[in-house]
């Protein structure tokens, strides 16, 4: 049965696949986390995006630490709206994390 809910629960929206990532990740199970993360973020849940960024960012739930996907990730979930991620892409813009450095961009997010 566990299958079976698991394959129904793929078939949802973008929300559920973020609801079942943010249920992993409130048992520090990253590793699901991520799995329900990208699942999400593949049809660009903005919350996810910014999740994968910062699991990137700090090379948690088994991902390599990686700046610049990190600053990809914050920079998509940015671009949607999602204002969770705009104060560290702008810190990674100022300080030229994972890009080149622009005050213009970073004052433009803060």
């Amino acid at each position: 049965k566990s299958k079976e809910k698991k394959k129904a629960i793929e078939d949802y929206a973008p929300e559920s696949h973020w609801e079942m990532a943010e249920n992993a990740l409130s048992k520090n199970n990253y590793q699901e986390g991520l799995y329900w993360c990208q699942m999400a973020a593949d049809q660009m849940h903005p919350a996810a995006l910014g999740q994968i960024a910062k699991m990137y960012q700090k090379g948690i739930g088994g991902l390599l630490r990686d700046n610049k996907k990190a600053f990809s990730y914050y920079k998509q979930a940015s671009d949607l709206g999602h204002l969770n991620s705009m104060i560290p892409l702008a810190k990674m813009y100022e300080d030229g994390v994972g890009c080149e450095r622009n005050y213009c961009e970073a004052a433009r997010l803060y």
